[in-house]
């Protein structure tokens, strides 16, 4: 037997075959959110918490991440002298308390309004496949010559991704 021959050449393409079945969704996104400009105030009782956003989210795989934003205006009516402002921001799923974050001014001046615009981003896998309610809550530790506190223009977003 001698050695094998070139090749010859391509023949010509054949026809297209049938369409396959359609697949499985992909990993996608949702997002969930809230906002109000409707003013809330809230409690001055030192380490009293003031819920100021609730978000239901429904989360359809256990592996599911979120991406939680929040933004928040709060108000502060001073009057004069020295100052001084100290309260947490506080990011619950359900009754789970996930994250803290602090806001803290000492300062003097005149009498009027101060205004804080804290903003957060946390992740969260709850773990588990449901609907669970995430809730920002604000808790004033420190409030010196501070006559109210408000919760003005807010947000909350929440991105699933599974």
């Amino acid at each position: 037997m001698g050695p094998t021959g070139a090749t010859g050449p391509a023949g010509e393409v054949g026809p297209t075959g049938a369409t396959g079945p359609t697949g499985a969704p992909g990993a996608g996104s949702i997002l969930n959110f809230t906002q109000s400009s409707t003013p809330v105030p809230i409690t001055l009782t030192q380490g009293a918490e003031t819920a100021i956003l609730t978000l239901p989210v429904t989360v359809t795989a256990p592996t599911a991440r979120l991406k939680i934003d929040t933004s928040a205006q709060i108000n502060a009516v001073t009057m004069s002298g020295t100052k001084a402002l100290r309260f947490f921001i506080r990011l619950y799923r359900n009754t789970t308390l996930l994250a803290a974050f602090e806001v803290s001014r000492t300062f003097q001046g005149g009498a009027g309004t101060d205004i804080y615009l804290p903003n957060t981003t946390f992740i969260d896998q709850p773990g588990a496949a449901g609907t669970f309610t995430y809730q920002l809550r604000i808790a004033p530790q420190t409030f010196t010559n501070i006559t109210s506190l408000t919760a003005g223009t807010r947000a909350m977003n929440i991105i699933s991704f599974s």
